[in-house]
């Protein structure tokens, strides 16, 4: 996914997070989706 972009980097750690709080709480993946596409 993001092969190449250093772990330092605040986007990565974004994603991480995210990630993280979608599985805690799948409706998160929904509003997610709304807002990225």
């Amino acid at each position: 996914m993001a092969n190449g972009v250093p772990r330092q980097s605040p986007s990565s750690q974004a994603v991480a997070w995210e990630l993280g709080e979608i599985s805690k709480n799948p409706r998160l993946a929904i509003s997610n989706a709304e807002f990225y596409n």
